[in-house]
C-alpha cells in the first residue's frame, strides 16, 4: 500500500465500487456540476520519494505516462529499505528534473504480488512540472515514531508543493496574572507568532494530505518550523475545488515576560525532557537541581544499537542493557534517581553497536520544592 502520507496522491485500482480511494478525480462526479481539473503540483529541481509498504517477497516498480495518456513506461524499481518478517518497506526515488517543463505526468505503482504475475496497481493523481518562478510553498514533513503506515527509521521526508500563502500574522499567547484585592501582578506572558496557512482552490484529495502533514512531528513550510494547534478547515462551497486554512504557529520563536515571585513558572509542570537525536557513542546529561531521573527511551535510527547508562563514563550502574533492532525500534527503561545520588549531577549514556544511531529522550521530574 502507499499512505495517504505520501507526496503524491496514489489511489488503488481494486475493481469495487467508487470511492474516494480508488476514484481519480477527473473520474469523480460533483452533483453540483462545477468540476475543474486539477494537477498536483511540484518543482523540476526536486526529488520526491515513494515509499511502498508490501507483503513479504513483493516486488515494487514505477512506471509514469507522459501528458497522463498513452503507453507506459518504466521509470524505476524500488529498493527494499526494510525488510521485516511480515511486511517489507521499498522505496523509489523520482528525480522530477527527468520530465520536461510545464509537462503533466501520472505514475503508476506496480506491486507484483507472486510468481503468477499477479499486480497490484496503484495510480497516481496528474503531476505538474513546474519551475520556481511559479512562486509555490514547500512543505515538508516526517515524524519521529513510525505513522501512517510509513517506516520513519528509513529517515523519509515528505514533499508537497502548493499555491498559497503564508504571511497573515495573528497574535497569540497567553497571559496569567495574580488578583490579590485588587491589586493585579501579572505573573506570565507568552507571546507566539502565529501565520495564517491558505491555498488556492485544490482539490479535496490534497486538502487531506495537508491535514495529515499538519499531524506530524515535523513539519516545515518553506525551510522554516511550524506547529499546527488548531483544526484545519477546508471550504469547497459546492465545487470540487475548495481553499485550505490553517493557523499555524512558528516553533521556537516565543517571548516570554515573568514576574520575579520566587518560583520559575516555567517548571510549575514539574517534568522536563533531555534529548539526543541519532546518537552514537558516549552522550552526557547535565540534570537540573531539584530534579530526578523518571524514564530512559531508546528510539533506533540505524543499525542494532546498544544503550547503557551510567554514572561514570561508560558505565552501566543506571541501565545495563537496552538493545534495539529493525523489528524491535523502541523502549522505555523506568530508571528512577535522584540526582544526588549522581556525582557530579552528569548522566553518561553509550551507544554502541556497528553504524548504529539511536535518539535518547530522558524525561526529569522536580521533587524537590
Amino acid at each position: 500500500m502507499i499512505s495517504i502520507a505520501s507526496s503524491f496522491k496514489f489511489r488503488k485500482s481494486d475493481g469495487l465500487l467508487p470511492s474516494f480511494d480508488n476514484t481519480l478525480l477527473s473520474e469523480q462526479f460533483n452533483q453540483g456540476g462545477n468540476d475543474f481539473i486539477y494537477a498536483q503540483k511540484i518543482y523540476r529541481t526536486d526529488t520526491v520519494i515513494i515509499q511502498v509498504k508490501t507483503l513479504s517477497d513483493y516486488t515494487v516498480d514505477l512506471y509514469y505516462s507522459p501528458n497522463c495518456w498513452g503507453a507506459w513506461t518504466k521509470l524505476s524499481s524500488g529498493t527494499k529499505v526494510v525488510d521485516g518478517t511480515s511486511y517489507d518497506y521499498w522505496e523509489v526515488s523520482v528525480a522530477m528534473a527527468t520530465f520536461a517543463a510545464y509537462e503533466t505526468v501520472q505514475f503508476r505503482m506496480e506491486i507484483l504480488t507472486d510468481a503468477a504475475a499477479h499486480y497490484q496497481y496503484w495510480y497516481s493523481e496528474p503531476v505538474e512540472l513546474c519551475t520556481e518562478d511559479d512562486g509555490l510553498l514547500m512543505v515538508e514533513f516526517f515524524n519521529v515514531e513510525n505513522a501512517f503506515e510509513v517506516d520513519y527509521t528509513t529517515n523519509i521526508t515528505h514533499l508537497l508543493r502548493v499555491e498559497g500563502q503564508l504571511k497573515e500574522y495573528k497574535p497569540g499567547g497567553e497571559s496569567s496574572v495574580f488578583d490579590n484585592q485588587s491589586e493585579i501582578t501579572k505573573i506570565k506572558d507568552e507571546v507566539k507568532r502565529m501565520l495564517i496557512f491558505k491555498t488556492e482552490p485544490i482539490p479535496a484529495y490534497l486538502a487531506e494530505m495537508l491535514t495529515v502533514a499538519m499531524a506530524h512531528d515535523k513539519l516545515f513550510i518553506n525551510e522554516v518550523e511550524f506547529v499546527s494547534e488548531s483544526k484545519s478547515e477546508f471550504d469547497n462551497n459546492s465545487s470540487n475545488l475548495g481553499i485550505f486554512s490553517v493557523t499555524l504557529t512558528q516553533r521556537n520563536v516565543i517571548g516570554l515576560n515573568t514576574h520575579d515571585i520566587g518560583y520559575n513558572c516555567d517548571s510549575t509542570s514539574g517534568t522536563m525532557v533531555l534529548q539526543e537525536l541519532a546518537a552514537s557513542g558516549q552522550k552526557s546529561f547535565a540534570i537540573v537541581s531539584d530534579y530526578m531521573i523518571l524514564t530512559l527511551t531508546g528510539y533506533r535510527v540505524a543499525g542494532s544499537p546498544t544503550i547503557k547508562a551510567g554514572t561514570t563514563p561508560g558505565g552501566d550502574d543506571i541501565l545495563s542493557s537496552m538493545v534495539l533492532s529493525p523489528s524491535y525500534v523502541t523502549e522505555v527503561a523506568l530508571i528512577p534517581t535522584d540526582k544526588a545520588s549522581i556525582p557530579g549531577g552528569t548522566l553518561y549514556v553509550t551507544v554502541s553497536g556497528a553504524g548504529a544511531t539511536a535518539n535518547i529522550y530522558i524525561i526529569l521530574i522536580k521533587n524537590r520544592q
